[in-house]
């Protein structure tokens, strides 16, 4: 599935999140499955993001007053979240989360690998 970077970093959480529910285990293999394959891209948007900090800021931080550094930051990791990756994701139909509790950001978040059927 092509997922670009910015759609992984901003799930990541709500699927840590869904990871630690008890969920039906054909489910739970599949959020696993997912969370391996995803932690793999987080690594890399990680490293980059912190030689865009290291580029643009100063003691490994960018200074919220320099709205140049702010600005450069904000570019250059805009690059890096708009790159596509072709991962293999797991589906899971909504129906199959059951009771799990999760709020409508995280299910906004993790649309990706959800079907509604």
């Amino acid at each position: 599935m092509k997922l670009t970077n910015r759609v992984i970093f901003t799930s990541i959480e709500s699927l840590k999140k869904l990871n630690n529910l008890e969920l039906p285990v054909k489910v739970a293999y599949a959020v696993k499955k997912n969370v391996d394959a995803l932690n793999i891209q987080i690594k890399f948007i990680s490293e980059r993001r912190n030689e865009i900090i290291e580029r643009h800021g100063k003691d490994g931080k960018i200074e919220v007053t320099n709205k140049e550094a702010v600005l450069a930051f904000n570019m250059d990791f805009d690059d890096v979240l708009d790159i596509e990756e072709d991962i293999e994701i797991k589906t899971i139909s909504i129906d199959e989360l059951g009771d799990a509790k999760l709020s409508s950001a995280d299910l906004d978040a993790l649309a990706f690998m959800l079907t509604f059927e």
